[in-house]
């Protein structure tokens, strides 16, 4: 069975601007809304997925990663 999985979902606009991101980890939930600052929220997700072995997510290779390298290309959760 795999064990420490992070599932993601960012949603954007058309613009690639992310303003919901949700992510579940082990039994924690991380959520923002209404996001203003994106380096804060990705600086705030890799540290709340820094443990994680294995990312989910629905079109995570196609759009939510590509969003979030281009903007904080060192966050942890990019290399899993």
């Amino acid at each position: 069975m795999l064990k420490n999985i992070l599932s993601i979902d960012f949603e954007t606009i058309p613009n690639k601007n992310v303003y919901h991101i949700g992510a579940v980890f082990k039994d924690k939930i991380f959520e923002r809304k209404n996001i203003t600052n994106i380096k804060t929220v990705l600086r705030d997700l890799s540290q709340f997925s820094k443990d994680a072995d294995y990312i989910l997510g629905h079109n995570i290779i196609n759009h939510d990663l590509p969003v979030a390298k281009d903007i904080l290309p060192e966050a942890n959760f990019l290399t899993l």
